[in-house]
């Protein structure tokens, strides 16, 4: 891919964008591939990659700096 197409994919808003400026370009791309370039370029996560992120939960302690009292951690 030239600098000239990068850029141009770089500076999409969305998947429609990407698949107009592949059409301008002689470029055949399907919705999905798209898709994954405009995830890939944007940084903006996939469906799919969203739900592969893990993280986040409850922080398991017992009175805090403030006296809270946070539920126990179950067993494993």
């Amino acid at each position: 891919m030239d600098e000239k197409t990068l850029k141009k994919l770089q500076e999409a808003k969305s998947v429609e964008e990407i698949l107009a400026y592949a059409k301008e370009d002689g470029i055949t791309l399907t919705e999905e591939q798209a898709k994954e370039i405009f995830s890939r370029v944007s940084g903006v996560l996939s469906d799919e990659d969203l739900e592969n992120v893990a993280g986040g939960g409850l922080l398991w302690q017992e009175g805090g700096p403030s006296g809270r009292q946070f539920p126990k951690r179950p067993p494993l």
